[in-house]
């Protein structure tokens, strides 16, 4: 993943950290856009195929200032 991630311009690989919760891993990453997020996505996809799991999760994080709010 993170040579996928390395490869698409406006996304950054942050880490991949484990254990959580009830999740097997975390991937964290940066992105420009939600539309870069989806790119690494589907070419991981492309690539690998759908993982085997019967629960995927995504969540998306802003700042206060990306959501038009201001101190």
């Amino acid at each position: 993943m993170e040579i996928i991630i390395g490869g698409t311009d406006g996304v950054e690989f942050s880490g991949l950290f484990t254990p959580t919760s009830e999740w097997n891993y975390v991937l964290v990453m940066k992105a420009t856009s939600y539309e870069k997020s989806l790119q690494v996505m589907k070419t991981y996809i492309e690539k690998f195929g759908w993982a085997k799991t019967s629960l995927a999760k995504a969540e998306v994080f802003h700042t206060f200032e990306e959501l038009g709010l201001k101190e």
